[in-house]
Order: C-alpha cells, then structure tokens, then sequence
C-alpha cells in the first residue's frame, strides 16, 4: 500500500514515514525471494557433484562398506528377475582393494597393489590379471585408484571424463565416460549423500545395468595387511592372463 504525506505533519515526521514504508517495501521483497530460489538450486547443486568426488578421493585413504549389487541385462529388464548379490568392499589406497560377495554365492576379488586375483570357491580356481588390465573387474578398482600416491584421484580423471550428472534419488551424482573404448564401461555414476559415496551405477557395452549401494561406510578405517593379500588355496587351479 502507498503511504501519503500527511498534510497535517511536519515534513520531518513525512520522511520518515515515507522512509519506514520504503524498509518494508524492501523487506518484503527480500522474503519473497526464497520462494524463487529455489529454481536455481538444482543447479548449484550439480555444480558440487564433481567436488564431492574430489573431496572423497583425497580423503577416504581406507575405506570399509557394505554393498548390495543388482545386474540387469537389457533384454532382460522385463522378462528375469535382476541377479542380486551382497557383500563387502575394502579399499587402501593406492591400489590395494578386497572385493567380497557373501550372499547367494561368494566369490573373492583381491588387489594387491600390482596384481588382482580372483577366486570362486566353487570351482576351486584362481584367475590373476595384471592391475591395469583389471580396472574395470570391480567397482573397488575403479576407487582404489592407482599408485600416484595423489589419493586416486588423477588416476581416475586419467581414465574417464566427469561430468555433472545432476539431482536424483536424493543423491547428487557424477558421470564419468572412459576416454579408452577398450574399457568395457559405456560409462559409470556416482552418487554422494554430502561428500559420502552412497551409490555406483556401471553401464557396459553389452547392455548390462550394475547399480550398487553402499551402506555401513567407515572412512580411514585400520585394516588388517592380510585382507589385502591372496594366497591360492592348495589344489586350487591358477589361470594368469
């Protein structure tokens, strides 16, 4: 509402009502405000999501999580239930990881720095590959970085380009495409709850869909050496690749 001089009043108590209106006048736009903002937040949120990888990878030096994996093949998104699988993920940075599926069937994948060694107890067999070649066996190698002794990070910008991948499932995630077709991935996701990895999403070039989410997560955690090293069982059949 228009304040109006007063006739009656001196021009003294005039300003200052004109300027009492002119404080709410500005007040009552600054409260309005928000109700606009909030348009403009999803992208100040997409604008954090490669930082909080960043501010991940330099400071979870160690890592300890419980995940739960679901595969999806794309001729089989509406046909077969998804493989689901559980278990746990240790990382030491650089390049030391321990892969572990419990549930429905276990199976053991185990980085030691220069070496991953996989190891299915059923079949009683040990497959080794070198590290690089590895990259991409397991989510933990792709975390665990390499032996730049930078925290990981330049070793994962050296393999994939980030992108912002924006707001959803109450994550802010991060997209990263291999610069080396020859990587198996058509590209992976991130997803972070604050600076917290909540979720990994990998697409592959066959079509298949991996989505895991992590739980439990303890940052710099003290490991035992020997979770990050493998001996083959006796009897056991070794294939080096």
């Amino acid at each position: 509402m228009r304040q109006e001089p007063d006739a009656g009043a001196s021009p003294a108590a005039n300003l200052r009502r004109l300027c009492a209106c002119a404080q709410r006048l500005i007040l009552s736009a600054l409260l309005a405000f928000p109700l606009a903002f909030p348009l403009a937040l999803p992208l100040a949120a997409q604008a954090g999501g490669i930082d909080r990888l960043h501010h991940f990878l330099d400071t979870a030096k160690t890592l300890r999580a419980d995940f739960t994996q679901t595969v999806t093949a794309r001729n089989d998104a509406h046909s077969r239930r998804p493989q689901e699988s559980s278990g746990v993920m240790i990382f030491s940075r650089p390049g030391k990881f321990r892969w572990q599926i419990d549930k429905p069937y276990s199976q053991l994948l185990v980085g030691d720095g220069k070496q991953v060694w996989i190891y299915d107890p059923e079949l009683r067999q040990v497959t080794v590959k070198k590290m690089d070649a590895a990259l991409g066996s397991t989510p933990a190698a792709l975390l665990a970085g390499g032996d730049d002794g930078k925290g990981g990070k330049s070793t994962l910008e050296k393999n994939f380009t980030l992108h912002e991948a924006g707001e959803r499932d109450g994550l802010t995630w991060v997209e990263a495409r291999p610069k080396n077709s020859d990587s198996g991935f058509e590209r992976l996701q991130l997803g972070f709850s604050g600076n917290t990895l909540k979720a990994m999403e990998l697409f592959d070039n066959f079509g298949q869909t991996t989505r895991l989410r992590f739980s439990n997560l303890e940052h710099n955690p003290a490991l035992d050496p020997s979770l990050l090293r493998f001996t083959p069982p006796e009897g056991a059949d070794v294939i080096r690749e």
